[in-house]
């Protein structure tokens, strides 16, 4: 049996605007939801909620451990004193409204089938970002689930470890 694995980010989904390292948008997530749901926090807090991310942020300190589904925005809410499912849910939309299909992908993944080899997404979910959210990144190529193209959908989380810096 022959597997190719896929990563999630720039290779078969992109986020539009948005690089591969999230800390510009830190504020920007988090007003959003503070705005969308007239919430006032203190500065402090919102400094606070900031280097949360930034230690969590694998593009700028890099770790071998795993967060759980939800640890880092429950983490967050904590320190705001807000809903930490609804903050949860809008930080990540604040990103996924910007997911694009990468141009190739689907044609590749149907290639890929019909030369009968199984195909996977094993992806480092950021800040531990719940799966179904990755599922709902994939948008169009999860009917390739159904279609059984793609073997599984696997988060760093499934894991528990992460790579070693080089």
């Amino acid at each position: 049996m022959t597997l190719v694995v896929f990563d999630l980010g720039e290779t078969l989904v992109s986020y539009e605007g948005i690089p591969l390292n999230w800390s510009e948008h830190y504020l920007d997530a988090i007003n959003d939801f503070l705005i969308k749901n007239s919430i006032c926090v203190s500065t402090p807090g919102l400094e606070l909620a900031v280097s949360i991310l930034e230690f969590y942020n694998t593009r700028t300190n890099q770790r071998t451990f795993e967060v759980g589904e939800g640890e880092v925005t429950r983490k967050i809410a904590t320190v705001l004193g807000i809903d930490g499912a609804v903050f949860e849910r809008s930080f990540f939309s604040y990103f996924q409204q910007r997911a694009t299909l990468e141009p190739s992908a689907l044609e590749t993944l149907m290639q890929l089938k019909k030369e009968n080899i199984h195909t996977a997404v094993l992806s480092d979910v950021p800040y531990g970002m719940p799966r179904d959210y990755l599922m709902e990144d994939l948008g169009p190529l999860r009917s390739l689930w159904t279609a059984s193209s793609l073997h599984a959908t696997l988060v760093s989380e499934n894991l528990t470890h992460r790579a070693s810096p080089p």
